[in-house]
Parts: structure tokens; sequence; C-alpha cells
């Protein structure tokens, strides 16, 4: 059930970016919903404020990368390497 949510809010993020070429709010939205899963699972604050702050930071590269290779074939291994990634 986690699997699909978190496919779902990528490809709404994934939409979202590459129609507003805003990054930062993208991955700002991407961590905020991350860190609410994280406490609602019960994870340790620390915790959730250290993968978020991480989250943050590779998700504003994933995101800026994609809204600057929009109109190259790199767009697409860009958008399934970092999906995969971002799922596992």
């Amino acid at each position: 059930m986690l699997f699909i949510v978190k496919v779902l809010i990528l490809v709404s993020m994934i939409k979202i970016v590459l129609n507003t070429d805003r990054p930062a709010m993208c991955a700002g939205i991407y961590t905020a919903i991350g860190m609410i899963f994280g406490l609602a699972l019960g994870k340790g604050i620390l915790f959730v404020l250290v993968a978020g702050l991480i989250g943050y930071l590779l998700a504003l590269l994933y995101f800026w990368l994609l809204t600057r290779t929009q109109e190259s074939a790199l767009f697409w291994v860009i958008a399934v390497v970092g999906a995969l990634i971002g799922l596992v």
C-alpha cells in the first residue's frame, strides 16, 4: 500500500515540476509528505529531521535535473533511475 502511495506522490510531483518549473517547491512538498509518513509510522523525530534534510537535497537535485533535461532523451534516464532510487 505504501509503495502505491509513493508512486502516486512521485508521479504527481514530476507532473507539477514540469508544469511549474519550480523544483524547490516540489522537493519541499515531497519531503514534507515523507516526513509526515515517517512520524506517522513511529520514527524518531531526530531520524525524521535528518532523513528529511537529506531527502530534500536529493529531491531538489532530482527535480532540478528533470526541469533542465525536459527536451532531451536524458530526461527519461533521469526520471527512471531517480524514481527507482526514490522508491526503494
